[in-house]
């Protein structure tokens, strides 16, 4: 399968709070993207990542989603367009 899903939430409390999921197991959990890992068990890989995206947390779960946006526009604007959620979905 090889699917890889990253989400991100932004909690003004706590900072940013990821989960990584590898084809629909969640294999990390109450990661810090772009905010450092202070856990020892990180991969060399995983220390040079958290060392290039520190302080950029989207730029971060892009990447460790292994998307590679063309450019900033799907982060930094405009919209292509506005969207209403449905009541439910607030």
């Amino acid at each position: 399968m090889g699917t890889i899903c990253y989400a991100m939430a932004d909690n003004p409390k706590s900072g940013n709070q990821g989960t990584v999921a590898r084809d629909g197991v969640v294999v990390d959990s109450d990661t810090t993207p772009g905010g450092g890992n202070p856990g020892g068990h990180l991969t060399a890989e995983q220390i040079l990542t958290e060392f290039l995206y520190q302080g950029e947390a989207l730029a971060y779960s892009c990447a460790a989603a292994g998307l590679r946006p063309v450019d900033a526009r799907a982060v930094s604007g405009p919209p292509d367009q506005w969207l209403r959620l449905p009541e439910g979905d607030r």
